[in-house]
């Protein structure tokens, strides 16, 4: 039972960005060391905000913290902003491959760092637990969420005559925010368990259709140029 729980949470988690990348541009368009450029990246990253965390944002004496502090501490996610622009820059080919093989390598990265170690430790004991669940669906935000970030980051280096790079610029703002936002929700407004889990669907799942929708008026307004 507790094996059957861990293989049904990994399904959860991981089958979408299989099934994303099997019928989608990825698999023709895409090599396995693109992935493991943007993958690579992805943790080098992480290792560079791990140490900023630890170097300047210590752990808080008392367990009250305000808002002004909570994006003080989550201000080091702006490593990821940074590291999908280097990722998109350093992985080759044409600019929609580079910002789709991004994001995806770092959604899938994320996924793996964050759930994967948990999933195999927790869901495999005995009592049962949402928890793991939960963590399955956050993998799956993630994917559409970090997608939608790599987008508005290729999206804010175009310099085109309809200024939709301000526009993109404006969500790279609001993704970078995300962490911050859903932490003051979190213990400002006790946001917890399937509440949380909600909110994180619901804010990249807006993101996302931000994202889509950013893009395809790129499209609509470059072909109407022509």
């Amino acid at each position: 039972m507790t094996f059957f729980h861990f293989a049904n949470c990994c399904v959860l988690a991981f089958s979408p960005y299989f099934m994303v990348y099997k019928y989608s541009a990825l698999s023709e368009y895409s090599s396995l060391f693109q992935f493991l450029q943007a993958g690579g990246i992805y943790f080098v990253t992480q290792f560079c905000k791990l140490l900023t965390y630890a170097t300047f944002f210590p752990s808080p004496d008392n367990y009250t913290i305000s808002g002004y502090q909570h994006f003080v501490m989550n201000s080091g996610d702006l490593f990821d902003v940074v590291g999908l622009w280097l990722a998109i820059n350093i992985v080759s080919g044409r600019g929609e491959v580079r910002f789709l093989v991004s994001g995806f390598s770092w959604a899938f990265a994320h996924s793996i760092a964050s759930h994967l170690l948990p999933l195999f430790i927790g869901a495999r004991k005995m009592a049962f637990s949402w928890a793991y669940v939960q963590r399955g669906i956050e993998a799956n935000a993630d994917m559409v969420f970090f997608i939608g970030l790599a987008t508005f980051v290729w999206l804010s280096k175009r310099n085109d005559k309809n200024n939709i790079y301000r526009v993109a610029m404006g969500f790279v703002l609001v993704g970078w925010a995300r962490t911050a936002i859903l932490a003051y929700l979190q213990t400002q407004y006790n946001v917890v368990s399937w509440s949380l889990v909600a909110a994180k669907v619901i804010y990249a799942s807006a993101y996302g259709l931000a994202a889509l929708v950013t893009y395809s008026n790129l499209g609509y307004s470059t072909a109407k140029s022509l």
